[in-house]
């Protein structure tokens, strides 16, 4: 039998080779998952023994790091906007990032109205739970092509008690929209192609249907800029999560589809950093033309 710190040491020593920037905390996370030890209890019961069966977990669990599953699949969840997420193999791990898309827009859906969304490429459903706990009155459309991602949005759902609010939908984007929404939301695959294999060993664990983006990793914002108009009510929004350095291509594909609809034209509202300083989210409104012409 061998203590926790011990463990300790001979984790980090096994996955030093394969992540030596991070190896002695990824050994310190996985010991916390294993043992379900917090921080606190970590430190104070580093000298306690560690009996066979949580030693051998631990091994396995390190195995599986070293082969780059990322930290959050071996933990089998993520926090996001304060709640725990379930994620593992086939779905988008929630990103920090993400957040600001969901606060966007709570500033735009009134407490106590029941308004209609589509969370379109909803991965894990973390935007759209999150969405339905903070507005209790939302009915939320959950949409995405990934029939392995859908398992994780309706168990997200049924964690957080929303099942009522949050219907999912296996579609593929703007073509699985139906009727006319209120607000319309999307962090939709936006990595260049060719970017994927640059990414971090546990970031190319993730789906790669979840990150591609196309060439230039704007397939899908042509996509929704071509169609989203359709499905706006009058005064609708739409948010979109961008990648880094896209805001003006993103904005650019929208000024060129020139989305019009019933008098009625799709505007930018704002753009939003993101906590480096960098745009991140671009909003857009359908609006009367007139209105439009007099706001420009």
């Amino acid at each position: 039998m061998a203590s926790l710190r011990e463990i300790w040491r001979e984790a980090e020593a096994r996955l030093l080779p394969f992540w030596p920037h991070s190896a002695r905390r990824d050994a310190r996370l996985i010991l916390m998952m294993a043992l379900s030890l917090s921080s606190s209890d970590f430190h104070r019961d580093a000298n306690c023994d560690v009996n066979d069966s949580q030693r051998s977990l631990v091994q396995q669990l390190v195995e599986r790091r070293i082969l780059g599953e990322p930290l959050q699949y071996l933990r089998g969840e993520q926090e996001f906007f304060g709640l725990q997420m379930c994620v593992g193999p086939g779905v988008l791990i929630p990103r920090p990032e993400t957040e600001i898309l969901v606060e966007q827009a709570l500033k735009l859906i009134p407490l106590n109205q029941p308004f209609r969304v589509a969370d379109l490429g909803c991965g894990s459903g973390a935007v759209s739970v999150a969405l339905a706990t903070e507005r209790p009155l939302l009915c939320i459309e959950a949409i995405d092509i990934s029939s392995d991602a859908l398992p994780w949005t309706n168990r997200n759902i049924q964690r957080h008690h929303v099942a009522g609010q949050v219907v999912v939908r296996h579609g593929d984007m703007v073509r699985s929209l139906q009727g006319h929404y209120d607000v319309i939301v999307s962090n939709p695959p936006y990595i260049p192609s060719g970017g994927i294999a640059l990414l971090e060993r546990d970031v190319q664990q993730e789906p790669f249907l979840a990150l591609d983006g196309g060439l230039d990793g704007l397939d899908f914002y042509r996509a929704i800029a071509r169609h989203v108009a359709d499905y706006l009510v009058s005064g609708g929004w739409l948010l979109l999560e961008i990648g880094d350095q896209q805001a003006d291509a993103v904005h650019n594909i929208f000024v060129s589809a020139k989305q019009e609809r019933n008098g009625h034209t799709l505007q930018q509202h704002g753009i939003v950093l993101d906590y480096a300083g960098i745009p991140r989210v671009l909003i857009y409104r359908l609006c009367e033309q007139l209105a439009a012409s007099l706001s420009t």
